[in-house]
């Protein structure tokens, strides 16, 4: 089972919402950042963020620190 498969099964066994956003690859480094930034726009409780894709892990960094938030501290970043 991959992980957007699992993390569904996982938050609704756990009493949480599924937060899960989805971007093109080929949308290069800034499609990373944006994505996180719509997500802690919407989600300014998120403490944790799973990059399917190890660039999208980096890319995500500065989304966060541009919100005063750091990691690992405030928000932890993993990737596969």
């Amino acid at each position: 089972m991959d992980a957007v498969d699992a993390y569904p099964e996982f938050a609704n066994r756990h009493g949480m919402a599924p937060l899960i956003i989805t971007t093109n690859e080929s949308g290069g480094d800034e499609t990373g950042c944006a994505a996180a930034s719509s997500l802690l726009h919407e989600h300014p409780e998120v403490n944790a963020i799973y990059a399917t894709v190890n660039a999208f892990a980096v890319d995500v960094v500065p989304a966060l620190t541009d919100r005063g938030l750091r990691v690992p501290a405030d928000v932890m970043v993993t990737t596969p």
